[in-house]
């Protein structure tokens, strides 16, 4: 399931901040592709904003290596989709619930 979070990336412990970064680019991938139908399917469950891609993954990027992680994979893409919308505090809700990691890097700020 590809899905941003869209949460300040300090929140995320390294499995969820390496896992979206990962889906940045499958999600880029797959509209490169002409797979909008899945684009569309992330779309609709409020998982991606195709206008954030570009951005959201140097946020990313940049958490990454201020924790010391190797990036080498660069993303570059322009949108011309203008699809979707994220509600980060629900997501920050998620993530609480989901992972004990999140939850405490969110509560300790």
């Amino acid at each position: 399931m590809t899905r941003m979070w869209l949460v300040d990336p300090e929140f995320l412990c390294d499995q969820h901040l390496l896992g979206e970064h990962k889906e940045m680019h499958q999600e880029v991938g797959q509209i490169e592709a002409g797979n909008l139908e899945t684009v569309k399917g992330h779309v609709r469950e409020a998982q991606v904003d195709t206008s954030l891609l570009e951005q959201r993954h140097g946020e990313l990027v940049e958490e990454m290596e201020n924790r010391g992680f190797n990036h080498k994979s660069p993303l570059d893409y322009e949108d011309e989709l203008e699809l979707g919308s994220i509600d980060t505090e629900a997501n920050l809700e998620d993530l609480k619930q989901r992972c004990e990691d999140c939850r405490e890097r969110i509560e300790e700020r």
